[in-house]
């Protein structure tokens, strides 16, 4: 079995750990000076963001009276916007741009006949300042994807995330080590400009999870450093998500959470076909008769014949209610494709066993539980390209 599922000895350590959470608040792949990490971590989780508000009007008569209304409102907040008649052709537009050494989020909405101000997708009367001021200070806090949980590319444009997958797929070249989440990390030897922050729910959950020198390793050789770093957090309850700061650096930030929580993901959805990826999944093989075998027996056999890896989302099941080592499976002697009885078997034991590819394109096998699969699927229901 590639991960076990044991869990892990919380009273090991225990004084060690609490100092090691005191004074390892960040994680670098190049030893980062601690005080730089934690104003990189403070700038990207509080901001602030600086904004830059226009406010497009109509040279008709009333949208003066109007502008000066809105006025009176906003000195009441700490937002000062401008407004200005729209050029020809001017749409409104929320959007991160770069002024000197900072990123600085520039809001433009405009200022309809009816008196109420459109920003984005949303339309406020001058009655519900203190919403539109709440979304104002999303952006001032977030930038202007929005809050991380509503991002579905983590804020990232598409150049952006392309180039962070390409940085993240080179392969790891030694086994990662399970003692704690932080040598699981380190082991993993991402690329020097990446930067490991805990959120205050991460290292609360890393107290839970006391280094254990027992807890063995995964090999992950081969698998690419980003899925790699995801899986690996993912067996402490544990996943991370890029975030741009205000001065244009990307920090990886450890967060509680799964695959619903908009995490990195453990994997994703090939561009290709499946079936060209892995030609082998969907050709039937001839199987004997299957009487209670062993379920980690079993899955061990089909990723050998498939010649894939294959993991365990052992802290997912655990949390389920699911031992992996003690279920078995039953079948008649029959001619079945692997995708076919991978999906039987997973859903006798309300699993999900998931083919999916890491950042360059290699396959493996995800075992998990249905609940987590589903949630996979629902987000990534057409391939990141």
């Amino acid at each position: 079995m590639a991960v076990g599922c044991s869990r892990f000895n919380r009273r090991l350590a225990w004084n060690l750990w609490t100092v090691l959470l005191t004074t390892l608040m960040t994680v670098s792949g190049a030893a980062a000076d601690e005080n730089q990490q934690a104003s990189l971590s403070s700038l990207a989780l509080q901001g602030p963001f600086p904004l830059e508000i226009e406010i497009l009007t109509q040279p008709q008569p009333g949208y003066g009276i109007k502008a000066q209304e809105w006025g009176r409102e906003f000195q009441q907040t700490r937002f000062v916007p401008r407004f200005r008649e729209a050029r020809r052709g001017e749409r409104m537009r929320v959007e991160n741009i770069d002024s000197r050494d900072r990123r600085v989020v520039h809001v433009v909405g405009g200022l309809d006949r009816d008196g109420t101000i459109s920003i984005g997708d949303q339309k406020f009367r001058i009655t519900e300042m203190e919403q539109l001021k709440a979304l104002l200070e999303e952006y001032a806090r977030w930038g202007a994807s929005g809050p991380l949980k509503e991002r579905p590319h983590w804020g990232l444009d598409e150049e952006q995330l392309r180039t962070m997958m390409n940085q993240l797929n080179a392969p790891v070249g030694r086994p990662v080590e399970l003692q704690s989440a932080l040598t699981a990390a380190d082991s993993i030897e991402l690329p020097a400009q990446f930067r490991l922050t805990f959120t205050p729910a991460a290292r609360a959950r890393l107290a839970e999870f006391p280094p254990d020198p027992n807890a063995g390793s995964i090999e992950m050789n081969g698998l690419s450093k980003g899925t790699a770093l995801a899986l690996a957090l993912a067996q402490f309850g544990l996943g991370f998500r890029p975030i741009m700061a205000p001065n244009g650096q990307v920090e990886l930030q450890v967060d509680t959470g799964t695959e619903a929580s908009n995490l990195w993901p453990i994997g994703w959805t090939s561009q290709e076909s499946i079936t060209t990826v892995v030609p082998s999944y969907s050709r039937n093989i001839d199987i004997d008769d299957l009487d209670n075998v062993a379920v980690t027996g079993l899955l061990q056999i089909i990723a050998e014949r498939m010649k894939v890896p294959h993991y365990y989302s052992a802290n997912e099941l655990q949390a389920a209610g699911i031992d992996v080592e003690s279920l078995t499976y039953s079948r008649k002697k029959s001619s079945i494709s692997p995708f076919r009885l991978l999906t039987l078997v997973a859903a006798t034991h309300k699993m999900g066993i998931d083919l999916r590819v890491d950042e360059a394109g290699k396959p493996f096998l995800w075992v998990t539980t249905s609940k987590e699969s589903m949630a996979f699927r629902h987000r990534f229901a057409r391939p990141i390209e």
